[in-house]
């Protein structure tokens, strides 16, 4: 869940870029962003302005930005 969409604000189609940045980490990746959290945990972080961290090595730097 985007950030905005989250906290409840007001929002436009930025967190659709940013939902497609979600599936892009789980397709990368193999698992959901912050999938150690539970789901309400998880966008909370999202919120605070945390961002998913890659642990797969070899991504180049502009696919990771």
């Amino acid at each position: 869940m985007a950030p905005e969409v989250f906290k409840h604000r007001r929002y436009e189609k930025k967190v659709d870029v940013y939902s497609f940045a979600m599936i892009l980490y789980e397709m990368l990746e193999g698992e959901p962003p912050f999938a150690s959290y539970e789901p309400y945990d998880g966008a909370k972080h999202a919120a605070e302005g945390h961002r998913p961290a890659f642990r797969a090595k070899g991504y180049i730097p502009e696919l990771q930005e």
